[in-house]
């Protein structure tokens, strides 16, 4: 029984080492991923359009730079 079991588990590594990257490598991973990045961009824009809002109710503007999101007040509109 231990020897059986010794060479399942041989097989079953071997069929991973080519199955894992061919799963990653195909065309169904590559159009998930790319879905899963514009929901995750969407997603992100909707936020903060939805932060912009409300810091332009408080009087605030939000700033993007290079080092994260800053917050700055408005002064005569600016």
């Amino acid at each position: 029984m231990g020897c059986e079991l010794e060479k399942d588990m041989s097989g079953l590594v071997q069929n991973l080492e080519t199955d894992i990257p061919r799963a990653f490598e195909s065309e169904d991973y590559d159009t998930e991923q790319e879905n899963v990045q514009k929901k995750f961009q969407q997603k992100r824009q909707d936020l903060f359009s939805n932060l912009e809002d409300k810091a332009s109710e408080k009087g605030f503007r939000l700033l993007q730079t290079p080092r994260g999101i800053v917050l700055a007040p408005v002064v005569d509109g600016e």
